[in-house]
C-alpha cells in the first residue's frame, strides 16, 4: 500500500464503502426523482498503532487538505485511487506520547 508515493503498513481492517453523489428533486406532482451524478467511494483503514514516521505520511496528507493517490491492492488487482484523508483519529499511550494506538483514517475518493 502507498499514500501520496509513501509505503504505508498494511491496516488491521480495511473496508470500502461506495456511495452515491445525487441531485435529488421532486417534481410538481410529487414524484421522486433523483439523477445520479457520481459513485464514489470512502476507505476507512483501521491500526493498532503506528510509529511516528507512518502516522506523519497520514499527518501531511491531511492537514495539506489535498487530494493524493492511495495505491493498495485487492482481489482484482492493483487500484489507484486519488483521495481526500478526511477523517484522522488516534488514541495518545500516556508513557509514549510519541505512538498513535487505535488509529482510524478516513479517505474518500475525488
Amino acid at each position: 500500500m502507498k499514500l501520496n508515493g509513501y509505503d504505508i503498513p498494511a491496516p488491521i481492517t480495511m473496508s470500502i464503502d461506495p456511495f452515491e453523489i445525487a441531485k435529488v428533486n421532486r417534481t410538481a406532482s410529487g414524484k421522486y426523482v433523483k439523477d445520479v451524478i457520481a459513485i464514489k467511494n470512502k476507505y476507512s483503514l483501521s491500526y493498532k498503532g503506528l510509529k511516528p514516521e507512518s502516522m506523519a505520511v497520514f499527518r501531511s496528507a491531511y492537514e495539506a487538505g489535498e487530494a493524493v493517490d492511495f495505491i493498495y491492492n485487492d482481489d482484482k488487482g492493483e487500484h489507484i485511487v486519488s483521495v481526500y484523508i478526511t477523517a484522522l483519529t488516534k488514541d495518545i499511550p500516556k508513557y509514549h506520547s510519541d505512538l498513535a494506538q487505535n488509529v482510524n483514517i478516513t479517505l474518500e475518493e475525488e
